[in-house]
């Protein structure tokens, strides 16, 4: 019997679209779901077509999320569109699409910086 490996969603793994990369990224977010300040957060991976975050909040799916990344080279502004959650061993987890991909070169570099 083959075991397939999915996704938080619900997807095959395999069927993604990009790859994704382990981080560990301080991330702000602002919905109008909680108008004021900011969400703070931490996105746990990357890909060119988005994230996978922690809020302590659970924003809801369609959501559309304005996101400051807190990269090595300066804050980077992305739009998003929540996409799934899960709440999991005390953490609310956030499958985010980008508006408009990122470079999978600013991913990779994300990865790297992480890993040192």
């Amino acid at each position: 019997m083959q075991t397939e490996h999915m996704s938080h969603a619900g997807k095959p793994i395999a069927q993604r679209r990009h790859a994704r990369f382990p981080v560990s990224l301080a991330v702000a977010g602002r919905t109008s779901q909680f108008p004021g300040e900011p969400i703070h957060g931490t996105a746990c991976n990357i890909s060119c077509g988005g994230l996978m975050a922690e809020f302590p909040l659970q924003i809801v799916s369609g959501s559309i999320l304005g996101l400051t990344l807190k990269t090595p080279w300066g804050p980077l502004g992305v739009e998003a569109k929540v996409v799934w959650t899960v709440v999991a061993e005390g953490t609310i987890r956030h499958g985010v699409v980008f508006s408009e991909p990122i470079a999978q070169d600013l991913a990779v570099d994300l990865f790297v910086v992480a890993s040192k």
